[in-house]
C-alpha cells in the first residue's frame, strides 16, 4: 500500500509479466568473455545466492557476460534490469542487443554515486530510458527500456568498467562487481521473476 500522495492509501497493482532470461540468478549457465564469475556472495535478499563477475588479465579489453538467447518482437519496448553492487570496480556497462550485436542499447551506470552515465544506441534500435534505484547495502538495480526494432533472438549483456564510457580496459583478475536478479522483460520495468531453465510469468494482480 502506498502512501506517498494520499494519507489513505493506495493498492500497488502489477502487471502481468514475464522473465524472458531462462536463468536469473544462476550466472554459470551464461557466457563468459574474458571474465569468470564466483557464487556464493550475499545477494539484495539476505541470501548467499549472488555473484561476483570478475575481469580476466586481458589487456585493452571488454570484459563480458552474456546470457542465453531469447525471442523479441519488432515495435516492442523491453525492459532489461539487474541487480549491481560495487567491488573495486564502481562501474558497469548494460548492453541489450541482437545477437549480431548490431542493434543495440548501451547504458553505464556509476555504482558509487547511484548515477547514470554515457548512453547510446545502435543503427534503428531506439533507447526510451534508463534508471538506477538503490536497494541498500550498496546495491543498485540498473535497467535500460527501448526498442530494437527487429524481430530477432536477443541477448542481455552486462560489460566491467573502470570509467564512465569505459569498457575496454586492463583486466587483473581480482576486480569485478556482485551481480544479481537479470530480468528482461517486454514493457516498463516490474519487480524481479526469478527463473531457472526457462522463462517464467507472473500474474497480473488485482
Amino acid at each position: 500500500i502506498d502512501y506517498t500522495d494520499t494519507s489513505d492509501g493506495v493498492l500497488l497493482l502489477e502487471k502481468a509479466a514475464t522473465n524472458l532470461i531462462t536463468y536469473s540468478q544462476d550466472f554459470t549457465q551464461w557466457t563468459n568473455t574474458r571474465s569468470s564469475d564466483l557464487s556464493g556472495f550475499i545477494s539484495p535478499t539476505g541470501e548467499n545466492n549472488a555473484t561476483k563477475f570478475i575481469s580476466d588479465t586481458t589487456a585493452s579489453s571488454s570484459h563480458i557476460i552474456k546470457s542465453t538467447s531469447f525471442t523479441i518482437s519488432s515495435g516492442q519496448t523491453y525492459t532489461y534490469s539487474v541487480f549491481v553492487k560495487a567491488n573495486q570496480l564502481n562501474y558497469v556497462r548494460l548492453v541489450f542487443t541482437d545477437t549480431s550485436v548490431a542493434k543495440l542499447l548501451s547504458v553505464y551506470f556509476d555504482l558509487l554515486n547511484g548515477t547514470i552515465g554515457t548512453s547510446s544506441s545502435g543503427n534503428t534500435a531506439t533507447l526510451d530510458s534508463a534508471n538506477i534505484e538503490n536497494f541498500g547495502n550498496g546495491w543498485y538495480r540498473c535497467s535500460v527500456s527501448g526498442d530494437l526494432d527487429t524481430t530477432t533472438t536477443a541477448q542481455a549483456r552486462i560489460y566491467l568498467a573502470d570509467g564512465d564510457n569505459s569498457s575496454s580496459f586492463n583486466g587483473n583478475g581480482t576486480s569485478g562487481v556482485y551481480i544479481y536478479g537479470a530480468q528482461v522483460e517486454a514493457g516498463n520495468l516490474s519487480s524481479y521473476i526469478p527463473t531457472q531453465g526457462s522463462a517464467s510469468t507472473r500474474v497480473a494482480e488485482t
